[in-house]
């Protein structure tokens, strides 16, 4: 709305918000098995390194993190960066694509995926610029209530930018 100089209302967003529910939901779940399969693989890779034994996050730091066996560690690093890497490109415009227009999870995913490859510097920027906010969040517990609609705002800003929108359904 404020793109086409309108003013939005509460109804309005509770209306795109209703409007995209299912989309928005099955999308939800989807990432929620992404990263159930990261949780799954990242124990895996822990407990073929350190065995059934390991306790808490000391013990893991010390015999995994800071142990001399690099090749593991660099192993469950590069596979959470392939897990991150695919997630980002699911959702780097899907979820502004999902309010904006009626389409499903998977036009929008893939949508997504062709985004982040047609502008892969902007868009690796743009997914380290989120991490570094979010952990930067977490660890001095600013309010994801105030990161999380500036990086909504600005993830619409790059769907509305680096999507063609010709090839889109219409708007509803």
């Amino acid at each position: 709305r404020l793109a086409r100089g309108e003013t939005p209302t509460l109804a309005d967003v509770a209306t795109v918000w209703l409007r995209g529910r299912g989309a928005m939901a099955r999308f939800g779940v989807l990432l929620a098995l992404a990263g159930t399969a990261w949780v799954v693989l990242s124990s895996l890779i822990i407990l073929g390194v350190l065995g059934a034994e390991q306790a808490g996050v000391g013990e893991f730091v010390r015999r995994f993190v800071l142990s001399g066996n690099s090749l593991a560690f660099a192993l469950w690093l590069a596979a959470g960066g392939l897990f991150a890497a695919i997630v980002f490109a699911l959702a780097a415009v899907s979820v502004p694509m999902m309010l904006d227009r009626e389409v499903g999870i998977r036009t929008a995913a893939l949508t997504s995926v062709r985004a982040v490859g047609a502008n892969p510097v902007p868009m690796f920027v743009w997914a380290a610029l989120v991490m570094t906010l979010t952990l930067a969040s977490v660890a001095t517990v600013l309010p994801m209530v105030v990161l999380v609609p500036v990086i909504g705002h600005a993830t619409w800003h790059a769907y509305v930018d680096v999507v063609d929108a010709s090839q889109l359904p219409p708007r509803v």
